[in-house]
């Protein structure tokens, strides 16, 4: 299965005290032992850097988590048509749209994301839109 991971994943892992950090902490672990291919881009590694530190996570944790990123997940560049293809989305965040068209563009299967504005739209994909708790859920019955 292929799995995109949208920043706010990153940012659980990055930050206990955040809600869902449980839950894509298990999903960075599913990663970990290849039972899941995952896709994140490489501007939520970028805003990972700029955010994470807001909430106290040091930058020798922000580099070590880039660096395991780096070596167990798909890191994509976005490009030129993603940017094209989200304008043209529909979707009302451009954010949103962009990380959505780079994981249509990976041909993922599943997207996970705590953004709500997202998880509440039909916007025409063939992924599943899921929280972590869903996908770990989804995850466990297989």
């Amino acid at each position: 299965m292929k799995v995109f991971l949208d920043t706010n994943i990153l940012l659980d892992v990055l930050n206990d005290n955040r809600p869902s950090w449980k839950l894509s902490s298990i999903i960075m672990e599913e990663v970990k032992v290849h039972r899941i291919e995952a896709v994140v881009t490489a501007q939520s590694i970028v805003d990972s850097y700029y955010i994470a530190p807001k909430s106290g996570t040091s930058r020798d944790v922000i580099d070590s988590f880039a660096q395991w990123l780096s070596n167990h997940v798909n890191v994509r560049p976005i490009t030129v048509f993603e940017i094209i293809s989200a304008l043209r989305s529909g979707l009302p965040d451009f954010e949103d749209a962009v990380q959505v068209c780079c994981a249509e563009a990976e041909g993922c299967d599943v997207f996970v994301t705590n953004d709500k504005q997202l998880l509440g739209g039909n916007y025409g994909t063939s992924m599943l839109l899921l929280t972590p708790q869903q996908f770990v859920d989804k995850m466990r019955r297989q």
